[in-house]
């Protein structure tokens, strides 16, 4: 129900999560005004909402719609893992026919991405069917079972840049602060008492952006462990199932 909203144009999800996003930490910039506010946000910035922290909020954003894509894709798959293609009857041996009857109820799920189940049952009785042998469509499973595998981790790989790209802002916004701050002692007047609020200010942004980053990327790995965790895991049962509902039932 929550990922309801979502279409299937990409572009259009990430403007949505965007502009939510950015609507939800303005309003929690403005109600909750404080060191965390100005930390995250910078809040006391005159120039709020246009500032770095809030520039650094955007790569978040993005990363966060790539895993709700990919929570979506798990719960696809899920439902479809769920339905029953195979007879778990431990006392059946499947036959020709039985085979041909398999075939014919997945047909029409072999182009669904998300239909990894009754793919790799396809791949695998039509590679019985044409090896007639046992230990062919065993190797054909484990095959079906790298490759959805090696997806998967391709589907995470812009992910894990932006998890990357995260601390990197936080850094070019340490420099970007230490700069102003040597700006500042270069081109003002030792005497001013004004001197050692603003390059406090500068070295403030240097820190904040740092800690902003790091927070921000340990939200999204964390985010990614469980949902890379969960399909990991799905992989696992699916391979379970197959073996035990399909490869030891085929009669050579």
């Amino acid at each position: 129900m929550l990922l309801a909203w979502r279409t299937k144009n990409v572009v259009v999800n990430y403007l949505i999560v965007c502009i939510v996003g950015y609507v939800v930490i303005y309003g929690v910039a403005k109600a909750f005004p404080g060191y965390f506010s100005n930390v995250f946000f910078a809040s006391n910035d005159p120039l709020f909402p246009l500032t770095f922290q809030m520039g650094m909020w955007l790569p978040f954003f993005v990363g966060i719609e790539e895993l709700l894509r990919r929570l979506e894709s798990y719960r696809q798959t899920v439902g479809y893992h769920q339905s029953s293609y195979l007879p778990r009857d431990e006392s059946v041996i499947l036959s020709s026919r039985d085979l041909g009857f398999i075939l014919k109820e997945t047909a029409n799920l072999a182009l669904i991405d998300s239909a990894i189940t009754p793919r790799i049952i396809r791949q695998v009785i039509l590679k019985f069917q044409a090896s007639k042998s046992v230990d062919q469509a065993s190797q054909m499973l484990t095959a079906q079972v790298d490759l959805n595998t090696g997806k998967m981790d391709h589907a995470y790989s812009r992910v894990k840049y932006l998890a990357w790209l995260m601390p990197t802002l936080g850094f070019l916004g340490t420099v970007y602060g230490i700069s102003g701050a040597v700006v500042v002692i270069g081109t003002r007047d030792p005497t001013d008492p004004q001197l050692l609020k603003d390059i406090a200010a500068n070295l403030a942004v240097a820190f904040d952006t740092t800690m902003l980053a790091l927070v921000q990327s340990a939200l999204v790995l964390w985010f990614m462990n469980i949902v890379e965790g969960r399909e990991e895991s799905l992989l696992n049962r699916i391979n379970e199932y197959i073996l035990e509902n399909l490869i030891n039932r085929l009669a050579p």
